[in-house]
């Protein structure tokens, strides 16, 4: 009732207080006079943040000063920190003095790398209390400078200590401002900015901001927001996937393919949030943003098959310079064009033509582009430590007319949580994790996590569920293409766009795009890696192969032995590589069992 006039009254005088407020104050004396600050803002905000007032320059003095005061400790500043969300709606220029004053808190009090301080001491408390303080404040304030300097804190290095709780907060900053499109687009057109900017930044930052930071808002924007950010830049977007290739001796080459490999991921994204009538129609805004004249719809999807195509194909027999940067530019035009693939096409020859099939001859590759064949995969015998598990983006939609008890259903009926055998060797050789003698079901399953609506309009996506493949992140899982892969043959098959044997019918031949694998896998000059990459796929996705185990039993035990005899006289077990595919094949029993020739 007598708030405001309280709070008044202590504005009024305020000027007491401020002349308390000086270097040689002690920290005791400055706590009691931001206690007093924030007891104020909670009871009359506009009282001090209102610059009209006499006491507003009086009171941003206070505030700023505080990060400036190397006297202060850590611990008191995060403190100040909470006051932040008070200060986020004034003008443009002011923001520019709170972006400095939080500069200056990151500058002198956290380090260059998350790692330098070890876990548990008081500096690492201290540190994470403060990355937390500002976390919260950026999502509960939606402020656009404390965004831009936690893409700052956190692209520095490859991964931050913090790096989930990071991811999470940027998930959860971005939905709060789902009611907006102009707000979403604003605060990732922040991180775009820095993606674009090749004089001020390396190639380095630039991938690691787009990667880590626009990606994770653009996947869990509202869908009017991501439609608004692509109507915009997708000009710019495509200006730079269609660029010439520079060639390797030009001083840009590796900034360009850092660029494109950028833009298809950005690519992939689209595909995957929107659907096909928001993309290839005449009514597609964002198509209508690339092509606004003769429009028929297309121009964006045939565009982009086509540069997609080309880059993931090219030709790198005798190449040797960027060699792993052209391997993940290769990676992030098949996962774009898998995406564009899968929300615009329901006939299998476009699946099989774009994303299985590759023509030597023409010096046009797939596997061999996409994974790295210098790279030695070690398989333990037994696991030190479980594979962390994770879930992975996997660029598929499907349309929410699967109704809610369907996918309940799904995931009683064979995509319940299972164990691979490679998790329970991590406990005891001789686990006896009942999930081991299960053979009917597959050796691994997706799990669907999918959304539902809530009370908020129009957020992640309300006409699909969102596919996740919650997988043991061992060297081939982390591979940029496999669980995307995986989860393409899982849409493919609930989809009905790969053909189904009848239940019980022994089938003559294998889909088209299966017999492209099939014939990748027992090729002689197939490289071994290549070979590990096509049988992870099958065990992960046991279930698609399995009408079809009697084409793939003999290459698998020919790869086990081949495994075998490639460790030798070293060999001290069968190591859980080899463990799951005898599991994959032995789940296979009452479909196919070897012959003998």
């Amino acid at each position: 009732r007598y708030g405001s006039v309280v709070c008044a009254s202590i504005v009024n005088s305020w000027e007491v207080f401020s002349s308390l407020w000086d270097m040689s104050s002690s920290s005791e004396l400055k706590q009691a006079l931001l206690e007093i600050m924030k007891k104020l803002l909670l009871s009359d905000p506009k009282c001090l943040i209102d610059p009209a007032k006499p006491a507003f320059q009086i009171v941003l003095k206070m505030f700023t000063s505080v990060f400036d005061d190397k006297n202060l400790t850590l611990t008191f500043k995060s403190r100040a920190v909470e006051l932040f969300p008070y200060f986020k709606n004034l003008p443009d220029n002011y923001q520019s003095q709170l972006k400095s004053c939080i500069d200056t808190l990151v500058t002198d009090n956290f380090p260059l790398k998350s790692t330098e301080f070890i876990p548990g001491s008081p500096r690492y408390n201290d540190y994470i209390a403060t990355l937390d303080k500002l976390l919260v404040t950026m999502v509960t304030s939606g402020s656009l400078v404390l965004l831009q300097v936690i893409t700052a804190v956190l692209c520095r290095e490859e991964r931050h200590v913090h790096e989930e709780e990071i991811q999470k907060s940027l998930a959860a900053f971005i939905q709060r401002l789902a009611p907006s499109s102009s707000l979403v687009k604003g605060a990732v057109d922040v991180t775009y900015r820095i993606f674009t900017n090749e004089r001020d930044h390396t190639s380095n930052v630039r991938l690691a901001v787009l990667d880590r930071v626009s990606v994770t808002l653009l996947c869990n924007a509202s869908k009017a927001g991501v439609s608004e950010f692509f109507s915009s830049h997708v000009k710019e977007i495509m200006e730079i996937i269609e660029a010439k290739q520079l060639k390797t001796y030009d001083p840009g080459f590796e900034s360009q393919l850092v660029s494109k490999m950028c833009a298809f991921r950005m690519i992939e994204v689209l595909y995957s949030r929107l659907g096909k009538a928001e993309l290839n129609s005449p009514q597609s805004s964002i198509n209508l943003a690339y092509c606004p004249n003769d429009n028929t719809g297309k121009e964006l999807t045939k565009a982009i098959t086509k540069s997609a195509h080309a880059a993931k194909s090219e030709d790198m027999r005798g190449e040797t310079v960027a060699f792993e940067l052209r391997r993940q530019l290769h990676c992030a035009a098949y996962n774009a064009l898998l995406a564009l693939i899968s929300c615009t096409q329901t006939e299998l020859k476009f699946y099989t033509a774009f994303l299985f099939n590759e023509n030597p001859v023409k010096g046009q590759f797939l596997l061999d582009n996409l994974i790295d064949t210098d790279r030695k995969y070690e398989f333990e015998v037994e696991l030190s430590t479980p594979l962390e598990r994770k879930k992975q983006m996997t660029s598929i939609r499907i349309n929410a007319r699967v109704q809610s008890d369907q996918v309940e259903e799904a995931l009683s009926q064979g995509r319940s949580v299972r164990y691979l055998s490679s998790q329970y060797l991590a406990d005891s050789s001789l686990s006896e994790e009942v999930s081991q003698f299960d053979f009917s079901t597959p050796v691994q399953v997706n799990i669907i996590n999918y959304l539902k609506r809530t009370g908020k309009p129009d957020q992640l996506g309300e006409d699909s569920y969102e596919i996740g493949e919650d997988v043991e992140m061992d060297e081939l899982n982390s591979h940029e293409c496999l669980t995307k892969i995986c989860s393409l043959l899982t849409h493919m098959k609930e989809s009905n766009i790969s053909p189904q044997p009848d239940k019980g019918a022994l089938p003559k031949d294998m889909p088209s795009w299966m017999s492209a694998l099939h014939k990748k896998l027992t090729n002689f000059e197939t490289h071994l890696n290549i070979q590990l990459f096509i049988a992870k796929v099958i065990i992960n996705q046991s279930q698609v192969f399995e009408p079809y185990a009697r084409f793939w039993l003999s290459p698998l035990m020919e790869l086990i032995l081949k495994l075998i005899e490639e460790e030798g006289e070293n060999k001290r077990g069968l190591n859980y590589f080899v463990v799951d595919l005898l599991v994959t094949i032995l789940s296979w029993a009452t479909t196919a069992i070897p012959e003998v020739k």
